[in-house]
Formats: structure tokens, C-alpha cells, sequence
């Protein structure tokens, strides 16, 4: 039980820190087509990019910053830019997303 507790406190820790309801992390959750056509994954959406990042891709309005979460340790995963139409808005709270990531 030792190393379930530790983990268990490990991934409560990082979801209070990423989710947190005071902080500016993600406040919404969307699906995109990763890693194929075809195949869904649920990510959590962030502010569009900014600086130096909004100015080199093409079409810098266009695009959302994600995060695809690994499951089924979300506590790692991939932060990625993405079109912004490639991105289903889910009208499903954060704490819903989070249940279906850790299986």
C-alpha cells in the first residue's frame, strides 16, 4: 500500500496544480484526432500562443494551445498547437475529463 499511497498523492497533486480553479491553467476540455484519423483523444485547452511562439506559426490566430495527457499516468503527456477548428469543445467540466483519463 505504500507505493499505491505515494502514487495516489503524486497524481492528486499534479491535478490540483494543473486544474486548480485559481490558477490560469485549463478551464476547458476538447477532443482532437491524435494520432490518427479516426482515433479521438481528449485534451485540456489553454490561451492561444503568445510572443515568439504566435509569431512563427503560420497563421498565428488560428491555433489553441492543448494539453493530451498520457493515460494512463495524465500526469505526463504532450503540449501541443493545434488548429483551432481540429478542436471539438466538450461542454463537460474538467473533473468530468479527468475520470475518463484514469482507467
Amino acid at each position: 500500500m505504500p507505493v499505491v499511497r505515494g502514487l495516489y498523492k503524486g497524481v492528486k497533486q499534479v491535478f490540483e496544480t494543473l486544474f486548480s480553479q485559481t490558477g490560469t491553467s485549463f478551464r476547458k476540455v476538447g477532443l482532437i484526432e491524435y494520432p490518427g484519423p479516426g482515433l479521438w483523444s481528449i485534451v485540456f485547452l489553454s490561451a492561444s500562443p503568445e510572443g515568439e511562439i504566435e509569431k512563427n506559426l503560420p497563421e498565428p490566430e488560428a491555433y489553441v494551445s492543448c494539453f493530451l495527457p498520457c493515460s494512463p499516468n495524465p500526469t505526463t503527456g504532450f503540449f501541443l498547437y493545434v488548429k483551432r477548428n481540429a478542436v471539438t469543445e466538450l461542454n463537460i467540466s474538467i473533473d468530468d475529463a479527468k475520470s475518463h483519463l484514469i482507467v
